[in-house]
């Protein structure tokens, strides 16, 4: 047994404290005088006050109104905008090591958003703004398959992009986009049980090469922007031949090996090359040549469909052009 100079003791007369201390009495100093906690008071106070100055560094912490663009500089919140405080965050999120601060989702100047830019960082109106922090704390607090169904490209997305790309989805509607994402996880569910396929070759039941040469379509190279390059030539689709070596379902595996493994480790890579590249998309060139009406089976149509499909509701936005 431990001698009793050992154990925790407390000292009834120190209010301050009101857990066991851990240290004999003669160690006993560290009590703050009145002086010194009112030191330490301004301190704190001066160290906020510094914090949230125009001119203070980005350590992640903002509150609503440094959320909010302000086309003027020191223009003041409504009182609609006073009402309806959404405190302080903190970002970037621990398990997010390429999130942005939220105070840059806001637009920066005035008038519409150009077209293309509309729904991502930085070009976001404050309504937007209030759905994306909902959305990011419906994400942190189920996590699990909810949140790796949003994240399935990696964490190296970031944050703000990625659940910036899924809102977009659903034109900024919250109750929509946790719709899609649950129903996404449930598209997935069978495909995750197997890594999504690591193996091309046994996801098909054939050669990769030879399915290739039935329907040609991959990625290759990146455009200007960072993005991989899809190549798609579905004028030269031959059904019958690709109903010999593989199956629908072969088919089926097959695209979630490239969307998860293949194309997603472009992703990771561009990001790897270039700190900047953030936009998970991709550049599609579609092939038309040789393509006839005749062409359009519903056999043929099946197989573009099974594609399609889960690109939608797994993936979405990740067309650049």
């Amino acid at each position: 047994p431990l001698p009793l100079s050992t154990l925790p003791l407390i000292d009834p007369s120190n209010t301050s404290f009101s857990k066991p201390l851990l240290f004999p009495p003669k160690q006993r100093h560290c009590t703050m005088t009145e002086n010194e906690q009112e030191n330490g008071t301004a301190a704190a106070e001066t160290a906020v006050e510094a914090a949230t100055s125009p001119g203070a560094k980005d350590d992640g912490h903002w509150d609503a109104d440094q959320l909010q663009h302000h086309d003027k500089p020191g223009e003041k919140k409504t009182e609609d905008e006073e009402e309806k405080p959404h405190g302080m965050l903190h970002m970037p999120h621990p398990h997010l090591p390429h999130a942005i601060s939220i105070k840059r989702l806001g637009r920066k100047g005035k008038g519409k958003a150009d077209p293309l830019d509309w729904g991502l960082p930085g070009e976001l109106t404050k309504e937007e703004v209030d759905v994306f922090m909902k959305f990011r704390d419906i994400v942190e607090e189920r996590g699990g398959e909810f949140r790796n169904t949003i994240y399935s490209f990696g964490e190296e997305e970031g944050e703000a992009y990625t659940l910036c790309r899924w809102l977009r989805a659903r034109k900024f509607k919250l109750e929509d986009v946790v719709t899609m994402v649950e129903e996404a996880t449930e598209v997935r569910k069978d495909a995750r049980m197997h890594d999504f396929y690591p193996d091309p070759e046994a996801a098909l039941g054939a050669d990769v090469a030879v399915f290739m040469s039935l329907y040609p379509q991959c990625y290759s190279g990146v455009a200007k922007t960072g993005a991989p390059v899809f190549y798609s030539k579905p004028g030269v689709l031959n059904v019958d031949g690709m109903e010999c070596i593989t199956t629908l379902d072969g088919i089926l595996k097959f695209h979630w090996y490239v969307m998860l493994h293949d194309y997603a480790n472009r992703l990771r890579e561009q990001k790897a090359k270039n700190p900047e590249f953030c936009r998970f998309e991709c550049v599609s060139v579609i092939d038309l040549d040789h393509l006839t009406t005749a062409q359009l089976s519903q056999r043929a149509l099946n197989i573009i469909k099974t594609q399609t499909a889960i690109d939608s509701v797994c993936f979405p936005e990740t067309m650049q052009k």
